[in-house]
């Protein structure tokens, strides 16, 4: 006869491994909500250099299923809607649609237009024929502000220290209210950074009605990511603000559209050549011209262009004494200067020692075009006084590349150069005065 204990025990026992089970089960529910998610998730950018783009006119997975017609958002989006798991819609009188909700009716889906309407919510504008792009009709309770973010993933394998991006905005002038467009972007969706000069402003006045058409302007920015580059498998933010700017009664229609993302490593190849091997001829330099800039040295930096697409944005150069050099630099060397044999670089900051001529530039100032080239000829101020007569001035740019460097958001200086660059002597002429 089965005793009580014997009973209760093993009814325990199924109850436990059916308690068990049930966990296992919610365990693997789970796990297939998180990753069936992850397989719908934002903007994908899985190859570095290479530019992904969102015309809403074409499937772009994970974004947008065909020409979006303005029928809404859902996380998978039915033909004609945009994905909530890469766009995200901040600011309509029906409420905000956060990333992954649904927004399939009301101002949320406001269908196709080609301008001319003032009812708000979210529009497919048809900006030409056959193109459309994600509108808006701001009204006093509709996007005044209103965000719109849109969601991408790092998943090109690489850290990314740049991140480039273009867009057009739209507007159809049809109201005497203007509005503006503001970019901002954020590694967290929390804290954004805005970019002044990216804003785009409607006109307040009207356009009559024969002059009534889509226009629009084309806006492009590299954010640079250096100081705190995107790990891959990150997620990015890039949000646009609308608001109200000026004048009265019904606001313009506004789009965006067209945007272009692309993840960039910088290019390390950038160098410092001869320019076909010229130098400035070797010169005697009087004590009595310490006035006057003298060219002692020429050189070139090139960009490589080899897949970054960015210009290299040089930060600072060094030039050292050449092999001949017997003169001190600290006690003849007054001032330099540099030219592109046409105009002049504005430099920053200049330090002159015994053995080297360091030479600064604020960012944007010495720009080497992508695949390009800058030529330079440095000039030398020597001291009105403590000269070396009959000194030796010899300058070189060494292989090693050391103090040369590059601002971060461009592309950046090779590890060696491929040679030593050397300039001819120049020698110092301590000339007598004359005594009254």
């Amino acid at each position: 006869m089965m005793s009580i204990f014997t009973f209760l025990s093993g009814g325990l026992n199924k109850y436990f491994k059916a308690i068990t089970n049930i966990s296992a089960w919610i365990l693997v529910v789970f796990s297939i909500l998180i990753f069936s998610n992850r397989s719908h998730a934002q903007l994908s950018i899985t190859t570095e250099g290479s530019p992904f783009t969102i015309d809403f006119d074409n499937t772009v997975s994970n974004v947008n299923n065909g020409q979006f017609a303005g029928s809404g958002f859902q996380p998978t989006p039915a033909s004609g809607q945009i994905s909530s798991n890469a766009f995200s819609v901040l600011g309509l009188d029906d409420g905000d649609l956060l990333f992954g909700g649904t927004g399939t009716s009301g101002g949320f889906a406001m269908g196709t237009s080609s301008g001319g309407i003032t009812t708000g919510g979210i529009y497919a504008f048809t900006v030409a024929t056959g193109d459309n792009a994600f509108g808006f009709q701001p009204t006093g309770v509709d996007m005044t502000p209103g965000d719109i973010i849109l969601k991408i993933v790092n998943n090109t394998g690489v850290s990314i220290s740049v991140i480039s991006i273009s867009y057009e905005a739209w507007q159809y002038n049809d109201q005497d209210r203007s509005s503006s467009i503001n970019f901002s972007y954020s590694p967290d969706n929390t804290s954004y950074t805005s970019v002044p000069s990216l804003e785009f402003i409607s006109g307040e006045a009207k356009k009559p009605p024969f002059l009534l058409a889509w226009e629009k302007v084309d806006r492009s920015y590299k954010i640079d990511l250096s100081a705190s580059p995107l790990a891959n498998g990150s997620s990015f933010y890039l949000k646009w603000t609308t608001d109200d700017v000026a004048g009265s009664d019904f606001r313009d229609e506004l789009a965006i559209d067209d945007i272009t993302v692309s993840m960039i490593v910088p290019d390390k190849d950038s160098d410092a050549t001869t320019s076909a091997g010229y130098q400035p001829d070797s010169k005697i330099i009087s004590s009595l011209a310490s006035d006057t800039a003298k060219s002692v040295f020429a050189f070139q930096i090139n960009d490589k262009g080899t897949s970054d697409g960015l210009s290299t944005k040089v930060k600072s150069i060094r030039i050292v004494p050449g092999p001949q050099n017997n003169a001190s630099w600290s006690s003849n060397v007054q001032g330099v200067k540099l030219d592109d044999y046409s105009a002049d670089y504005t430099i920053q900051n200049v330090s002159i020692t015994d053995n080297y001529i360091d030479i600064s530039f604020s960012e944007n100032d010495v720009s080497v075009p992508d695949g390009s080239v800058l030529y330079f000829q440095m000039y030398v101020y020597i001291s009105p006084t403590g000269l070396t007569d009959g000194g030796i001035l010899q300058f070189k740019i060494a292989t090693d590349t050391a103090g040369f460097s590059a601002y971060t958001s461009g592309s950046q200086f090779a590890a060696s150069f491929p040679a030593d660059i050397i300039s001819n002597t120049h020698t110092i002429d301590v000339a007598a005065t004359e005594l009254r």
